[in-house]
């Protein structure tokens, strides 16, 4: 047709070739726009949080679904609460955590007690899972395209995979980081071999008993303690009556007390909590 245009009609080939290049010239540009927008997508997805991306597949019902199933074929049960378990249904951060520093409340920290120490590594261990968030496994991306082909067997295989693999990633660690595995799914029974290592290690540190409670003491011991009880009883009362008349600084209790701030930021990092 071109041919014949182009010998019996050159102003009408030359219309319909003009007019060709220009609808190619728009498709090129139309389809390059998609691609980039494509791009832009797919990398404005690789640096959103991993955790984001998988409670949103966890409220898909299709992929619940998949994942009761795989339960099923465990033996376990969606409501079971078994900490792996859990990870895999998506538990959220806690959020930040004060952190005090310990020497400013336990000054001489080689007379700290084996309970003190205890205390303090449990309070680590929150401040450092403050942050983490629960998570199934990197696995439940594919999910959805196993789905939309239909291959409901290799679907369930990739649930129990993320099952088996759900714990712990931090709340800003993006799906690009756990895809490439620069940031790893930390399991719950690596994180409490941590902290039974970090208990370990720490205890080595006492050098100081515990104090025996009342019911291992016994005669004298047990009176001395009982009066030691007795005079802090009544220099706290004497404190109470006094309370009114001071002047102190802090933040006003539930029970109309002044709660000193930074005492208690510095005795929570003592006790534990």
């Amino acid at each position: 047709m071109e041919k014949g245009l182009k010998r019996f009609d050159k102003v009408a080939y030359v219309y319909e070739r003009d007019m060709r290049k220009s609808q190619n010239k728009l498709k090129r540009i139309e389809k390059e726009r998609v691609r980039k927008q494509v791009a832009r997508e797919v990398t404005s997805m690789e640096n959103k949080p991993y955790y984001l991306m998988a409670r949103r597949l966890l409220n898909d019902k299709e992929i619940i679904s998949v994942f009761r199933r795989a339960f099923e074929l465990q033996g376990l049960s969606l409501n079971d609460n078994n900490e792996q378990n859990l990870c895999s249904r998506y538990i959220p951060s806690t959020g930040k955590l004060h952190h005090p520093v310990p020497m400013e409340a336990q000054a001489a920290v080689e007379l700290i007690m084996p309970s003190g120490i205890k205390r303090t590594v449990e309070y680590e261990m929150r401040a450092l899972k403050a942050d983490l968030v629960g998570v199934p496994g990197p696995a439940i991306l594919d999910i959805s395209g196993y789905l939309k082909a239909g291959n409901i067997d290799d679907a369930i295989k990739l649930a129990n995979l993320a099952i088996m693999t759900a714990g712990y990633v931090p709340s800003d660690a993006s799906l690009g980081d756990i895809r490439d595995g620069v940031v790893k799914v930390t399991k719950p029974s690596e994180i409490n071999e941590v902290y039974e290592l970090y208990i370990k290690d720490s205890l080595k540190m006492a050098k100081v008993s515990d104090i025996p409670g009342i019911g291992e003491l016994r005669g004298q011991e047990a009176k001395k303690k009982i009066n030691s009880w007795m005079s802090q009883a009544r220099a706290a009362e004497r404190s109470a009556s006094d309370w009114g008349k001071r002047s102190l600084t802090g933040k006003k209790g539930r029970g109309g007390g002044v709660v000193n701030l930074e005492q208690r930021q510095k005795f929570s990092a003592l006790n534990g909590n």
